[in-house]
């Protein structure tokens, strides 16, 4: 998509052209909703049940949540080491970095995790992630990077607002972000694809 394409389709660009961030005019939750319906209607199969339960997640904008310490962050009520700020998304620094440069991206709005984020909100998300990733090849000489977002505690989140880490990878940096390859049969695999559908 060439940039005039990409502002007509709604997108904030920076000077080289890159997304920074989505811009979407909705006027009302059941406009939302119905967007949500012709984004579902043309992706994977699902149910009419499923469709409608995607609809009355992603049609609730929870705004701010008073008791959230990454609302109050994201919003500028408690200072941080901001990278990146635009009027949906903040990007700090991780006080506790697993290495140099680690930081988070957090919508302004409450969002505890992947299941009641809007997806352009989540994609948004994730643009930003990417452009932070490739700033800090080019000024912190990075050798990779890891794009980790955590839901729920069993997946090792910490505070329920949704955000994406952004892990930049250096040589021998003692960092580890692996799982143990398991097994499966293809009877197993098989149930999974007819569970999804």
């Amino acid at each position: 998509m060439i940039p005039d394409e990409r502002s007509k389709a709604g997108l904030c660009l920076d000077r080289s052209g890159f997304i920074l961030h989505r811009s979407v005019p909705v006027t009302s939750v059941m406009g939302c909703a119905r967007k949500t319906r012709d984004r579902v209607l043309n992706g994977p199969r699902l149910s009419a049940a499923g469709i409608d339960s995607v609809i009355n997640r992603r049609s609730k904008i929870n705004m701010k949540d008073q008791n959230c310490i990454f609302c109050k962050i994201a919003n500028g009520e408690i200072p941080s080491r901001t990278l990146y700020e635009d009027e949906r998304y903040r990007v700090i620094l991780d006080l506790g970095p697993a290495t140099k440069g680690h930081a988070l991206v957090l919508p302004k709005e409450h969002f505890a995790n992947i299941y009641e984020i809007p997806a352009e909100w989540a994609a948004g998300a994730m643009e930003i992630g990417q452009k932070m990733a490739i700033l800090m090849k080019e000024r912190l000489h990075t050798d990779g990077a890891n794009l980790v977002q955590n839901n729920g505690e069993t997946a090792g989140q910490t505070v329920h607002h949704f955000h994406l880490h952004i892990i930049p990878r250096y040589k021998n940096d003692g960092q580890r972000i692996l799982w143990k390859p398991g097994k499966a049969t293809d009877e197993e695999l098989d149930a999974i694809v007819s569970a999804m559908k």
